[in-house]
């Protein structure tokens, strides 16, 4: 069987180098806890969010809440990288979910 060479890569696979689309792909090193904070500004039915939610890979906060996890956001200043590994392991990843138009008044 051909490996499709868009096959997703870990986080660990990034953490280690390059990995090619030829390689063997194994399942994520350890599970990632998803968390997202829903401003409820997109179409419910084309909101990957939301089909995350839905599918409970990921758990819905409120946006006072709190997190002591990596929180991606649209305005962020830093990267992930493999430093933050220990974070992420250990408290997950929180995502914003809203309208990119809005954002700046959240």
């Amino acid at each position: 069987m051909e490996k499709d060479p868009r096959m997703r890569h870990t986080f660990e696979d990034h953490r280690e180098g390059e990995v090619s689309g030829e390689e063997e792909q194994e399942e994520a090193k350890f599970d990632v806890k998803l968390f997202m904070i829903d401003y409820k500004q997109c179409d419910a039915k084309k909101c990957t969010g939301r089909k995350l939610h839905r599918f409970r890979l990921l758990k819905c906060i409120q946006p006072r809440s709190k997190f002591k996890g990596i929180t991606l956001t649209a305005d962020a200043d830093k990267v992930v990288s493999a430093e933050d590994t220990e974070i992420i392991k250990k408290s997950g990843i929180l995502v914003i979910d809203c309208s990119w138009n809005k954002f700046e008044g959240l």
